[in-house]
């Protein structure tokens, strides 16, 4: 079965990952580790590179194992895309490439779960992700949307890491 972890930066995705037993197989830091070896922009500086680039990294780790829980999904960097196509600075092209890869990843992994954060939490400094609240709602927003635009298993965790940590154990373990 496939988890995954869904919100805008600052939302506890980490934290829960890190909360999370160590026998779940985690898969976490795909993004942080595109940048570092390919020397992406990101947040409000990306662009058509640093997108696809993060994309293709997620739909490989995504689509070569199963049995695992994400720190984010396809729809997260989705996301992102499109607020940068926003400001001109992806491509359309681009964002219907990533719809469609989406659209063929929900199709071969119907039985996905997907854990929504909404914004609970003031976003911390850690060097890579912004922490502009403004830009986080803009992302939260764009995320919500679609991920509600689609036939899957959408759930939403409130609460503290540790309540949100019981609750994707319930729905695991059930």
């Amino acid at each position: 079965m496939k988890y995954f972890l869904t919100g805008a930066q600052g939302t506890g995705k980490t934290s829960i990952m890190d909360a999370l037993p160590e026998n779940y197989t985690k898969l976490r830091n795909i993004t942080r580790n595109c940048i570092n070896r390919e020397k992406l922009d990101i947040n409000m500086d990306s662009n058509n590179r640093s997108q696809k680039a993060i994309f293709d990294a997620y739909e490989h780790e995504l689509s070569s194992t199963d049995n695992y829980i994400a720190e984010r999904s396809l729809f997260d960097v989705y996301a992102y895309t499109l607020h940068q196509v926003k400001l001109g600075k992806c491509s359309t092209t681009l964002a219907e490439t990533q719809l469609s890869h989406i659209e063929k990843f929900i199709h071969q992994n119907p039985t996905a779960i997907y854990f929504y954060l909404p914004i609970e939490f003031e976003p911390k400094a850690d060097g890579v992700r912004s922490t502009d609240t403004k830009y986080q709602k803009e992302i939260d927003k764009i995320l919500y949307n679609v991920l509600t635009s689609f036939d899957i298993t959408v759930v939403e965790l409130h609460g503290t890491i540790e309540e949100r940590v019981n609750t994707i154990k319930s729905i695991i373990y059930n």
